[in-house]
């Protein structure tokens, strides 16, 4: 599945640069702020599709039984709020659990004068 670009500041009031073309010389230009997104369902519908993958998700839906002894958790979903949560019960099975995660890097050079400038926040 390709990435799909979104314009973030659509709707505002445009923001514009002075730039210097060697051809055309100084003219401004439409500073858009872009991102990125991937569908998800897509993209999970193509990756079930590897054999592989979805043959290991439905083993583990026929084998993974989270039981939790002696207060000790194998992981997030051995927690209080799955294990009591009404749709989580009844579908026990049959549920595709997923973490999100997110962090911010920095795709420029930090030690030069624009550091900050060139943040991207990541999801994964």
């Amino acid at each position: 599945m390709m990435p799909e670009q979104v314009i973030l500041n659509e709707g505002l009031p445009p923001s514009f640069e002075w730039i210097n073309d060697p051809k055309l010389g100084w003219f401004l230009q439409k500073i858009l702020e872009v991102g990125y997104r991937i569908p998800f369902i897509p993209s999970l519908v193509q990756f079930l599709s590897v054999k592989d993958v979805y043959e290991a998700v439905i083993d583990s839906f026929r084998t993974n039984r989270r039981q939790v002894t002696n207060n000790v958790y194998s992981d997030v979903w051995s927690g209080n709020y799955i294990r009591y949560n009404r749709l989580f019960v009844s579908k026990y099975s049959k549920i595709l659990c997923f973490q999100l995660y997110m962090d911010e890097v920095e795709i420029a050079n930090p030690l030069g004068s624009k550091k900050g400038k060139h943040e991207a926040c990541v999801f994964y």
